[in-house]
């Protein structure tokens, strides 16, 4: 599977592609828990469908059909937006992994 990066400077720069769509779809309550900073510090968790709905995904035609198969394969994301505001997206296909992580996230994160 050959999944395309971004290679532009920016917020998203060096990520997956797919980074980009998911987070979009964290703006307008996406997320399904969420942590952040008064320092501007971000962080989410989309627990199962990456996709959204299919004719959303169906107008973005910059995603290839491989990206579409990863996002369709993953179990969640956990994304995080640092206080300069890029962002990184760490993708998970196990369930069980991504709950054990976001509880790490949550636990460092409230320490931090």
């Amino acid at each position: 599977m050959a999944l395309s990066r971004v290679d532009n400077p920016g917020r998203f720069e060096g990520e997956l592609l797919v980074t980009e769509y998911v987070y979009e779809r964290t703006l307008d309550g996406g997320a399904d828990d969420e942590l952040s900073s008064e320092e501007g510090e971000w962080r989410g968790i989309v627990r199962g469908n990456l996709v959204g709905d299919e004719e959303t995904l169906a107008e973005c035609d910059w995603l290839s059909p491989d990206d579409r198969a990863f996002l369709r394969a993953q179990a969640g994301v956990i994304l995080s937006q640092s206080w300069n505001g890029f962002i990184r997206a760490d993708y998970y296909v196990d369930a069980d992994e991504l709950a054990r992580e976001w509880m790490r996230e949550c636990i460092t994160f409230n320490d931090y």
